[in-house]
């Protein structure tokens, strides 16, 4: 029979859904992210047919969207085909009211919202 043991696990931030909520919407990290992810833009070299972009655990949306943004700004011709891996109903609910902007200035992008595994969802 396995022992069991009456030590507490330390807390860990992430497990908590309403305390990493009130964490990412309270502070700028998510703008951040995308900030820094658009400094990379500028090396990208698109190849056809699109220029891929891949989001494991896009949330609510803000990074994918906003880095969305920077790319038409870098890209303003090229396809743009981006992926978002995501478990939650509600986060691709939330993405999916922030990309009718995005869809309006880059007509040739194509957003894909899925489930599937980390190792099968960038072959899409």
């Amino acid at each position: 029979m396995a022992k069991t043991s009456n030590k507490k696990l330390p807390f860990r931030f992430y497990d908590n859904r309403e305390k990493y909520l009130m964490f990412v919407t309270t502070c700028s990290e998510k703008w951040e992210v995308a900030a820094r992810i658009s400094q990379e833009l500028p090396l990208l070299v698109p190849k056809p047919p699109a220029l891929r972009l891949f989001d494991a655990g896009m949330g609510d949306g803000t990074v994918s969207t906003r880095v969305l943004r920077a790319v038409h700004q870098h890209f303003p011709t090229v396809p743009i085909l981006a992926v978002g891996k995501e478990i939650s109903l509600e986060d691709v609910r939330l993405t999916v009211e922030k990309l009718p902007d995005r869809f309006h200035e880059h007509p040739q992008m194509v957003f894909v919202a899925t489930n599937m595994f980390y190792s099968e969802a960038p072959q899409l």
